[in-house]
């Protein structure tokens, strides 16, 4: 079982940021509708998490796992607008 995962990215960061336009991870991350929806879906899963039983394992990882992906998204996007910020500065 511990090769199952061998081929898996675990992260948008693993990705070839270069693939990804900057301008458009940009744009998405100061989307105010998509932020919205992000921070609602985020403090749901947050509050569900708070009230869940302890016993609910499965529940509990779920939750998680969306607090954890929607984190994810946010922070990869803003990885590639600094990259993109970086390499136009040791362009320049």
């Amino acid at each position: 079982m511990a090769g199952h995962d061998r081929g898996r990215r675990n992260s948008l960061c693993d990705r070839p940021l270069h693939l990804i336009d900057p301008k458009e991870a940009e744009r998405l991350s100061r989307d105010d509708t998509l932020n919205a929806f992000f921070d609602k879906l985020r403090l749901e899963a947050l509050e569900d998490l708070a009230s869940v039983e302890a016993d609910k394992t499965v529940s509990i990882l779920r939750l998680q796992q969306k607090v954890a992906v929607i984190d994810e998204i946010r922070g990869g996007l803003k990885s590639i607008v600094m990259l993109a910020a970086t390499s136009t500065r040791t362009v320049a």
